[in-house]
């Protein structure tokens, strides 16, 4: 149930997603925000700190009191390279065009999930990447800070998968593996998608990062599965399995490469889809064309963000001239916060780093979200559901899905008005002819007048206003827990952004639309006294 009624909205979702700025945040990922709308967000070189800098006072202010959360919806309005650091006009109000973000419980608590119900509509400059938490945070002490901030590292080391969309397996005399391909995993504080540039390092303890994937496919391997599995009578997929990242990988290091020869510019726009990706440096291949390079899970990072973004979100952008922003600027606070997860989510089994959760819900331990209860607290869920409720949903798709009408047994299980059989009570047949009694006639006509007078009464409701939750939400529940694949056509792959030099002509005629982001930046710096430089 949970596949089919994604099936209007997960798709499109996704490709949205991969359409948009990779610095704009995702439904169900894991941000550090600030509920302060006033000032700018700058780095204190004096002390070491990013705090809110005032432009009428000409002076740093405070540390912003920051919070953590979830996103759970996101703006109608289009964001843009101006929102991370400006506050432009937008036509309509902050509920409509910032992001929601709610609180994070306590993960370890499945009672007490109150803190979920706290929430704010903010602008896209007050909110960053979970990710750069260390270099935020700097400098407070860890009693002053929110609740909601460990709570949110808790779940650092999470990972769920999302849209499996095909599958094949094999079996030998020993046992089985099979192959569950996927358009997204949740990893972490971020979602993953096919088509993503993701950073990663090259093993597991590194701390340094030059190395970069174009994410083709997301892959769950599942090893050495027997009989027990297949029968049912093991709860478990598999003794073993895997998460893989496959695609095309490329690398700031000449020695890391294959052949230790530069991209060339052709090349660089036709294979990175993020605007000023070739501003990092020189890029090299890790292997050649025809082949795929894979990494395991625990390697990323995170997702690579445009080059400006990332100058602002490093503190580089309020200083004129050109500082080369560094792709390992938040290694250390990935590793610290998953070591800390590890620790002390409970759900984490000892021996592991690593919860995996069958849902985002699961994965997060959220009561409900944008008002709506999810996973285990929605009573209507498989959790809860008795054997009727199953026979119900299972004849509720034989019947959307029926070409050859509907079975009576159908109509029953799912709850349908049955048809009457036989002649209606005043209905005679002379001649061969079906004849309706006067009686039945009159009463036909007294139940028309009586639905066209409630129907002039309830002329003063509003058909928009509704008790449905929020269609900006996008359905938070992304997997389900049963791998089999729906009978239906498959969900198409999301595109793949628009770059290169076949969208060229598309981008002259945006013209007026599109931003520049060295113009923006430009712009921002204008505003700086040369003393805050």
């Amino acid at each position: 149930m949970d596949y089919r009624s994604e099936r209007s909205s997960l798709p499109d979702m996704l490709n949205r997603y991969t359409l948009q700025h990779s610095f704009i945040p995702r439904i169900g990922e894991l941000v550090l925000w600030y509920p302060e709308a006033e000032g700018e967000l700058f780095f204190n070189p004096e002390l070491h700190q990013f705090m809110l800098y005032s432009f009428k006072e000409g002076s740093f202010s405070h540390v912003p009191e920051w919070r953590a959360g979830t996103v759970a919806e996101v703006p109608e309005e289009p964001v843009d390279f101006q929102d991370l650091i400006l506050d432009p006009q937008k036509e309509s109000s902050i509920n409509q065009a910032g992001f929601r973000i709610e609180m994070i419980p306590d993960p370890n608590d499945d009672i007490n999930k109150s803190l979920s119900r706290r929430y704010q509509y903010v602008r896209l400059k007050q909110i960053r990447p979970l990710n750069q938490w260390q270099m935020l945070l700097n400098g407070l002490a860890r009693d002053k800070l929110h609740p909601s901030i460990e709570n949110t590292l808790t779940l650092m080391s999470t990972i769920s998968l999302i849209e499996k969309y095909d599958m094949s397996a094999s079996r030998d005399e020993i046992d089985a593996k099979a192959k569950i391909w996927c358009h997204g995993v949740f990893l972490g504080p971020e979602l993953l998608l096919a088509n993503d540039i993701v950073r990663f390092s090259a093993s597991r303890f590194a701390t340094h990062c030059t190395d970069i994937m174009c994410i083709d496919r997301i892959l769950l391997r599942l090893l050495n599965i027997s009989a027990d599995e297949i029968d049912g009578r093991n709860d478990l997929l598999a003794p073993k399995s895997s998460i893989r990242l496959i695609g095309k990988a490329y690398t700031l290091s000449k020695d890391r490469s294959w052949d230790q020869k530069p991209l060339h510019s052709d090349k660089l726009k036709g294979t990175f889809p993020y605007v000023g990706t070739e501003k990092w440096g020189v890029w090299y291949a890790m292997h050649p064309d025809h082949q795929d390079y894979e990494i395991s899970f625990d390697r990323v990072i995170g997702r690579l963000h445009e080059y400006e973004a990332a100058r602002i979100w490093q503190g580089l952008a309020q200083i004129k001239g050109t500082i080369q922003p560094s792709l390992s600027f938040d290694i250390a606070s990935v590793r610290a916060g998953r070591q800390y997860a590890s620790k002390t989510d409970a759900r984490i089994a000892e021996g592991r780093s690593w919860f995996w959760a069958d849902s985002r819900a699961e994965a997060l331990a959220l009561e409900s979200l944008n008002g709506v209860e999810l996973d285990a607290y929605d009573e209507s869920r498989l959790l809860n559901a008795d054997a009727q409720t199953f026979r119900s949903w299972e004849a509720t798709l034989r019947i959307i899905d029926s070409q050859y009408g509907i079975s009576m047994a159908d109509r029953s299980a799912a709850g349908m008005p049955q048809k009457a059989r036989g002649r209606q009570a005043g209905v005679t047949v002379k001649d061969g002819k079906v004849v309706v009694s006067s009686r039945m006639t009159k009463m036909a006509m007294s139940d028309e007048s009586d639905a066209s007078g409630a129907a002039d009464s309830s002329g003063d409701s509003d058909p928009e206003e509704t008790d449905a939750p929020s269609q900006r939400m996008m359905g938070l529940d992304l997997t389900s827990k049963d791998i089999s694949m729906y009978d239906g056509p498959s969900p198409e792959v999301p595109m793949p952004r628009t770059t290169g030099a076949a969208n060229e002509e598309e981008e002259k005629e945006e013209g007026d639309d599109a931003q520049d982001p060295e113009e923006v930046l430009r712009q921002f710096q204008r505003k700086i006294p040369s003393s805050h430089q």
